[in-house]
C-alpha cells in the first residue's frame, strides 16, 4: 500500500471511529510499523494478519479502541502490556501518547527483538521491553504496584489474566482486557479471582471492526494491595484458574 492510500485510510478510520485526528508524524510511524511488520513476519512469526487494510483495522484501530474508555491525552502514565506479542495494543498507544511510558512483557524473546528493532526504526523512546513470564516478573519488587494501567490482548481467559496482572497495578489502577469473542461466561467464572485479587469488574465496551464480529474491552479496577502469594508459579494459573 502506497503512503498516500495508507494515510487517507488510517486518518479517516481514526477520525470516524475514535474522533481522533492523527498527525502526519503519527501516520508515518504507523506506516513504517505496518511495513516492518509485514517484512519481518516470516522471520518472527508475528501475526496471521498481513493484508495492509486488515493491519490498519484489526491491529492499529483495535489497539486504540481504549480511547473510547478513558482520556489518554494526560501524559506521564505508566502502562504494562502482558503478553505483548508483536506490540498490540501497547505500541499503537505509545505512538499516540509519547509522554507516557510503556513496559512490554513477553516470554518469547524474538518478539521482543522485533519490538526493539521497530522502536529504533520509528524512534519510539517511551517503550521498554522485558523478557519474562508474567508469573515471574510479578514477584519482582521493581514492578510490583508500579503501573497505572495494565493491558492484555488475546492472552488467556479472564481469570488467568487477572492473576497475571494484579501485582503490577497500583491501588486505583485499571486492567484492560481485549477480547474478540463473546466472553460473558468467562466474566462470570472470574468472580472468585476478582475477590481474591481485589480486582473488581468495573465496566466494558463493545464495538465492531470492519466486516468482523463484535469485540469487547473489559475494565477491572484494583481496590487493595494484592496478596503476595499471587501470581502463583509459572503454569499454575493456566492449569488451575482461581
Amino acid at each position: 500500500m502506497i503512503l498516500n492510500d495508507f494515510s487517507n485510510t488510517i486518518k479517516q478510520l481514526f477520525s470516524r471511529e475514535l474522533n481522533y485526528e492523527l498527525s502526519d508524524n503519527q501516520i508515518m510511524k504507523f506506516y513504517d510499523y505496518m511495513n516492518f511488520l509485514i517484512s519481518e513476519n516470516k522471520k518472527y512469526n508475528l501475526t496471521a494478519i498481513t493484508d495492509p487494510y486488515d493491519i490498519i483495522n484489526k491491529h492499529f484501530l483495535d489497539s486504540c479502541e481504549l480511547l473510547r474508555f478513558v482520556d489518554l491525552s494526560f501524559g506521564n502514565k505508566h502502562y504494562i502490556d502482558i503478553g505483548c506479542g508483536a506490540g498490540f495494543p501497547s505500541v499503537p498507544l505509545a505512538i499516540l501518547f509519547e509522554n507516557s511510558s510503556f513496559t512490554l512483557v513477553d516470554s518469547v524473546n524474538k518478539k521482543l527483538s522485533f519490538i526493539n528493532e521497530l522502536s529504533n526504526r520509528i524512534n519510539l523512546q517511551n517503550i521498554i521491553t522485558f523478557h519474562a513470564r508474567a508469573e515471574d516478573i510479578g514477584h519482582d519488587l521493581n514492578y510490583i504496584e508500579k503501573f497505572d494501567y495494565c493491558l492484555s490482548r488475546a492472552v488467556s481467559k479472564i481469570s488467568v489474566v487477572l492473576e497475571y496482572s494484579s501485582q503490577f497495578l497500583s491501588i486505583g489502577g485499571s486492567l484492560f482486557i481485549y477480547k474478540m469473542l463473546d466472553t460473558e461466561q468467562e466474566l462470570k467464572l472470574s468472580q472468585s479471582a476478582q475477590q481474591k485479587l481485589y480486582l473488581h469488574f468495573n465496566d466494558n465496551i463493545q464495538y465492531s471492526l470492519y466486516d468482523i464480529s463484535e469485540r469487547t474491552i473489559y475494565r477491572f479496577c484494583k481496590s487493595k494491595e494484592t496478596p503476595r502469594l499471587f501470581p502463583r508459579k509459572a503454569g499454575i494459573p493456566t492449569k488451575n484458574p482461581l
